[in-house]
C-alpha cells in the first residue's frame, strides 16, 4: 500500500505573526503608528491597509493571516465597533478561540459584549505611543510561546481543511506528539477547537497506519529470517550430536 509522505512543514518566521490588527480605516493613522512602535521592539504585525469589500480571495487571505497570528489586537472605537469587516475578523478569531487583546482607543458606548468579557487595555489620552505599545506587548507576551505554537497548528489544520484533508498535510513523527501535548494544554485552557482536535486525531491515526503498514511489509522478511535461523540452529545441533 502506498502512502503519501512529506517532510514536516516548517513554518518560517516570515509566515507567522505575533499580532493581527483589527481596526477601522478611521483609525488608520493611529494603527500605523502603533504598528511601527511594536515592530521597533521586534514584534511581527499583520495589518490590512486595503480594507476592501469582501471577496473570496480577500476572505481567505484574512483567515490565513488570523490563523498565523498569535494574538488579535482589536483597536476599539465607535467606527470599529460598527464595522462589519472588524466584526467578521473578530468573529473568525473567536471561532478559533484566539487570544484577543482589545485596546480601548476611542470611547464606545455601549462596548461590544465580547469586549466587556475580556480584560481590555484602557484608553489613556495622556499615555505616549511608547507606553501604549508597552501595554500591548505585556498583554501579547503572556503565554506567547504557547500562542505561537498554537497558531502554527491552526495554520496547518486550516490548510488541511481547505485542501480536502489530504494525508500529505498531516503531521507525523515527533510533530504528532508535540501537537498532542499542545491540544491537551488548549483543552485545559478551554481554547481547543474542533478542527484542531480533528487534525491531531487524523495525524495520530495516520501515524499508526503507517507504522502498521511498515510492520506488515517487514513480516515476510521476519518469517524468512526466523525460518533460516531455525534451520541453521537445527543443523548446528545435528553437527554437534554427530
Amino acid at each position: 500500500m502506498r502512502h503519501e509522505t512529506k517532510e514536516p512543514a516548517v513554518i518560517q518566521d516570515a509566515d507567522r505573526f505575533d499580532i493581527f490588527f483589527s481596526y477601522s480605516r478611521q483609525d488608520q493613522d493611529f494603527a500605523d503608528e502603533l504598528q511601527q512602535a511594536l515592530e521597533a521592539t521586534g514584534k511581527r504585525c499583520w495589518i490590512d491597509r486595503q480594507k476592501i469589500q469582501h471577496t473570496a480571495i480577500w476572505e481567505e487571505e484574512i483567515k490565513s493571516a488570523i490563523e498565523r497570528s498569535a494574538s488579535i489586537l482589536f483597536i476599539s472605537s465607535p467606527d470599529s465597533a460598527a464595522s462589519d469587516v472588524c466584526g467578521w475578523e473578530v468573529g473568525y478569531a473567536r471561532e478559533l478561540r484566539k487570544k484577543i487583546v482589545p485596546l480601548l482607543h476611542r470611547p464606545v458606548v455601549p462596548l461590544p459584549h465580547w469586549v466587556a468579557e475580556i480584560h481590555a487595555i484602557p484608553a489613556n489620552r495622556d499615555a505616549s505611543l511608547a507606553d501604549t505599545a508597552a501595554a500591548v506587548i505585556r498583554a501579547v507576551d503572556t503565554d506567547l510561546d504557547f500562542q505561537r505554537r498554537r497558531a502554527d497548528l491552526q495554520t496547518d489544520a486550516g490548510k488541511w481543511k481547505r485542501e480536502g484533508r489530504r494525508k500529505s498535510l498531516l503531521r507525523h513523527g515527533q510533530d504528532v506528539s508535540e501537537a498532542e501535548a499542545l491540544i491537551l494544554t488548549s483543552r485545559q485552557k478551554g481554547e481547543l477547537t474542533e478542527l484542531e482536535q480533528d487534525y491531531v486525531e487524523a495525524s495520530r491515526a495516520y501515524r499508526l497506519q503507517v507504522k502498521l503498514t511498515i510492520a506488515i511489509s517487514l513480516l515476510p522478511f521476519a518469517i524468512v529470517v526466523g525460518a533460516w535461523w531455525t534451520v541453521d540452529r537445527q543443523s548446528r545441533s545435528r553437527e554437534l550430536a554427530a
